[in-house]
């Protein structure tokens, strides 16, 4: 360390009140506190106040004192400042104050409370009781434990950690309560995928999507997204059994088969996952795998360009018919040639059915799987 970053980091032992520096420019001059007060029109008891360091110098006065003293305004500001920072670094921190700090890096406390996930209490002491039961941790010392997972986001910026984690920690609690028919093998995985791929021509095909699931021991839980998580859908282990969550965060029905499939896709290659890695689609080679896998078990690469090939520029009702043919509802048709650019994002907006009306009695609580 330079000799010029130590003198700029230490402080002095002792800071000079502004009112005895006001004193020793009046000692100076021969002046009294009266003949200031006359000089700068200000009530003798106020400069009296300032001397005594009972009254801080406010901007007006610096600039009275400036003009009067011949320094400038900001010399008198400054050691105002310096004055009343010192005086108050000596006084400990506010304990509830750390606390609270703490509690809002962890998680994001207004929006806990707004699901009912943590304590609506204004007590500290309360909150930092919710909040550990939420985190499953001892105290606000300890570092939450969050299933490593296979996170999709997309359409986003970089996803908040502390939203993330939370968002994570409510997925594993309600997984928890969560009671599969029977043990989840892998080798059932592609006849679990044929009958979603089937039930994804139903418009209240994603009603089935739990049992289906369920019965092949796979937990699904569905929690409304956290802001600036950006998350679509995550795929992780519970006690070595699969869990896939989704968010809706587009309520869109083809974003949600899309995201369903893309999660089994993760499961399909038995992949482990990394909470830590880059998980932006265009951006990751492994997620746009698994992308392109969950797409074609939708619809079939070849049966998209035969159908692009056929209808440059395609209707609804094209659209319609065209899904009719291949299989599918023909809002994942739609989105389908929306991502491929074929259709603008802006077209056809009315064939894009909302999925919220058909979870909405899920959302962000235990489902039971083998019922």
């Amino acid at each position: 360390m330079s000799e010029e970053t130590e003198l700029e980091i230490l402080e002095p032992a002792q800071v000079v009140a502004p009112g005895q520096v006001l004193k020793r420019e009046l000692d100076g001059r021969g002046w009294s506190q009266k003949d200031l007060s006359r000089i700068i029109g200000r009530p003798v008891q106020a400069i009296n106040e300032i001397a005594g360091g009972q009254k801080a110098i406010t901007p007006e006065t610096a600039i009275q004192l400036a003009a009067a003293f011949g320094q400038s305004a900001e010399f008198w500001l400054d050691l105002e400042a310096t004055y009343r920072l010192r005086l108050a670094k000596q006084k400990p921190a506010e304990p509830e104050i750390v606390t609270r700090r703490r509690l809002y890096s962890l998680v994001p406390i207004a929006e806990l409370q707004q699901r009912g996930w943590i304590s609506m209490s204004a007590s500290t002491t309360e909150l930092v009781s919710s909040v550990c039961r939420f985190l499953q941790i001892p105290s606000l010392d300890a570092l939450p434990s969050v299933p490593v997972a296979n996170l999709h986001v997309s359409m986003g910026g970089e996803p908040h950690s502390a939203n993330l984690a939370a968002w994570l920690k409510r997925a594993e609690a309600l997984a928890r309560e969560e009671e599969p028919a029977v043990g989840y093998d892998p080798k059932n995985l592609e006849a679990v995928i044929s009958e979603l791929r089937e039930l994804s021509t139903h418009p209240r095909g994603p009603r089935e999507v739990p049992k289906v699931l369920g019965d092949a021991g796979i937990r699904f839980v569905l929690i409304t997204h956290l802001p600036k998580t950006y998350l679509d859908g995550v795929q992780f282990k519970l006690d070595g059994e699969p869990v896939v969550g989704i968010t809706t965060r587009l309520d869109r029905i083809d974003n949600f088969w899309f995201v369903l499939f893309h999660e089994l896709a993760h499961l399909h290659h038995k992949d482990d996952g990394n909470i830590d890695e880059k998980l932006e689609d265009d951006g990751d080679e492994k997620e746009v795998q698994r992308s392109d896998l969950a797409a074609s078990w939708l619809i079939g690469a070849e049966q998209l360009k035969s159908f692009r090939d056929s209808h440059p520029s395609p209707t609804w009702p094209d659209i319609v018919e065209g899904a009719r043919t291949i299989g599918v509802h023909p809002a994942i048709l739609l989105g389908q040639l929306q991502h491929v650019g074929a259709v603008g994002w802006d077209r056809y907006r009315a064939g894009l059915s909302r999925v919220r009306p058909l979870v909405e009695d899920w959302l962000d609580k235990p489902i039971a799987l083998n019922a």
